[in-house]
């Protein structure tokens, strides 16, 4: 009977440990678009979001656009119609937009380019593709020069564009792709892939082309492929490398033959799982989870996004945050309340660091919305959440833990009234003779000294036999020491440096993001962190740095 109440204690901790953390997400709606859309581009350009192309009710390419100004949105003319067409904002400030189906009910492709100014909010028919282009993509190189690769149901290969009227081919490709991921991987050379074919068939084996070079092939797309989307892709909202140091990485979203999906880093031509500290969460607490988004990072904050959504029965939306400033990347599952006659539209990162979902589809593309939704996830609101949930997560460990200590006492009484507990089994007693305590006040001051001067209670690895080692002792004798002259276990006097620590980055840093704190103070996540502030200081990082504000 108590081996099997252990084992369940031991599965509800184990469960409240690596749950991910789930988090309530404020949302808006924002009035509706003037016209009904889905297959338009979506960007943020010169501080405003902007929808261009895509089709209306009836399946019915529009040439219209709409940029959002004032609390509404603004109407404009397009040159041509573009569903479902590419594009890409360019260094100088613009954009461009090209392709598109030729006629309703997504039927055809189109030669047509043209450029979109911010600043006039005006469009400019400008030039010519040199193959007619549907679900493709598109790239700018150093040299201003913008490759361009993709299509559906007609020939595909890689051109480019210089800026004047008419495109040029480049070379043809290994494999004749649409939606494809279209990355840089160097100055001047990139890379283009894809798991479908110009008819939306998967291959059978990816094959990687190179801009320059031959093409290749890579041994993790054969188990995790990439997820594409009903939503418009736009590659480079996913880069989250640094061009000015020739460091092109970007994240990916792909997914298994068993439907799990995952996040794959892509820096240079090398594709490598990201570590997360949970698996990809495919299932919430009302039902399933559909993912229908690329990945959009927010290269300041540090963390990336991918959208999804709830079944028929549930009609949340669910943000999946991505710290991949840690290693591994924080996983954050965020929901909003249920959302009604919202569309699955592309979503834009904002300038303030949220997510706004504009128009797209549910269920077919002749019934396209006109919804507008913000998703809240730069607000600050998230850490006093995250406080809450901490400290709700520290009550059932201690409940868990109390109940646990009960259990165990119950054994031992029960195996020391039968024998004696063999000698190895004893924990090592605290120093007793005057020559035993004063070698363990020297030892403590040790430590104290390491603490101070080398800080190693900030790396979040950190083991009682890192400090064995550099106090060329052992590890029995360093918790032992610690046990006796502070009373406390290794963890707990590990954590006392970091939240003194802690506490100090917050009084000098008052604006610093609680979370950037945290990782900096040692802590592997937030969690751990608000636990031991709360245990040792009786306060949440925010009442303490409010109680220090009101003392000063």
């Amino acid at each position: 009977m108590i081996k099997k109440l252990l084992t369940l204690i031991f599965t509800l901790l184990s469960l409240e440990a690596s749950a991910i953390s789930e988090q309530p997400l404020r949302s808006e709606r924002l009035p509706d678009l003037n016209i009904a859309r889905s297959g338009h581009a979506a960007f943020c350009i010169g501080g405003e979001v902007v929808v261009v192309g895509g089709h209306t009710s009836g399946f019915v390419p529009t040439a219209t656009a709409e940029y959002f100004a004032d609390g509404q949105w603004h109407l404009l003319p397009t040159t041509y119609t573009h569903d479902h067409g590419l594009w890409l904002q360019t260094k100088d400030g613009k954009a461009i937009i090209a392709g598109g189906h030729e006629q309703p009910l997504g039927i055809g492709q189109t030669f047509t380019l043209e450029l979109y100014d911010p600043a006039t909010h005006t469009f400019e028919g400008y030039g010519c593709l040199e193959n007619k282009r549907c679900f493709g993509q598109a790239l700018e190189m150093d040299s201003g020069h913008v490759v361009i690769s993709g299509n559906w149901y007609n020939d595909d290969c890689i051109e480019l564009y210089d800026g004047s009227r008419q495109c040029r081919f480049v070379k043809n490709v290994a494999q004749q792709r649409s939606k494809p991921y279209l990355l840089r991987t160097a100055r001047d050379n990139a890379i283009v892939f894809s798991n479908y074919d110009l008819h939306g068939k998967p291959f059978d084996s990816i094959i990687v082309d190179r801009l320059k070079g031959d093409p290749f092939t890579v041994p993790l797309l054969k188990e995790w492929r990439p997820f594409h989307h009903h939503v418009s892709l736009y590659c480079y909202d996913g880069f989250i490398g640094d061009e000015k140091n020739d460091n092109y990485a970007y994240l990916t979203h792909m997914i298994n033959a068993k439907g799990q999906s995952a996040i794959v880093k892509i820096e240079g031509e090398q594709f490598k799982l990201l570590p997360t500290t949970d698996p990809i969460p495919m299932q919430s607490r009302w039902g399933p989870i559909t993912y229908f988004t690329h990945i959009l990072a927010n290269r300041q904050a540090g963390r990336a996004y991918i959208v999804g959504h709830g079944n028929d029965n549930d009609k949340r939306f669910y943000v999946l945050s991505i710290d991949y400033s840690h290693t591994p990347a924080i996983l954050t599952l965020n929901y909003t309340e249920p959302q009604d006659s919202v569309g699955l539209g592309t979503p834009i990162l904002t300038p303030e660091g949220h997510l706004m979902i504009v128009g797209g589809c549910q269920d077919n593309n002749f019934t396209p919305f006109a919804s507008a939704l913000l998703l809240y996830v730069g607000n600050e609101k998230a850490e006093a959440v995250a406080e809450d949930t901490a400290s709700t997560s520290f009550w059932l460990w201690l409940a868990g833990g109390l109940c646990l200590l009960v259990v165990a006492g119950l054994m031992i009484r029960r195996r020391i009234s039968k024998k004696p507990l063999p000698e190895e089994d004893v924990t090592p007693t605290p120093p007793t003779t005057a020559k035993d305590i004063e070698n363990s006040v020297q030892l403590m001051q040790l430590i104290s000294k390491l603490m101070d001067e080398q800080k190693p209670y900030l790396d979040s690895k950190l083991k009682v036999a890192t400090i064995a080692r550099l106090l060329n002792t052992n590890s029995t004798y360093i918790s032992a020491c610690i046990n006796s002259q502070r009373n406390c276990s290794f963890n707990q006097f590990i954590n006392i440096y970091r939240i003194e620590y802690a506490k100090e980055q917050m009084a000098l840093f008052p604006d610093r993001k609680i979370s950037e704190i945290a990782t900096a103070s040692g802590f592997s996540t937030e969690t751990s962190f608000f636990r031991s502030f709360k245990q040792i200081t009786g306060k949440t990082p925010r009442e303490w740095s409010q109680n220090n504000d009101q003392n000063e």
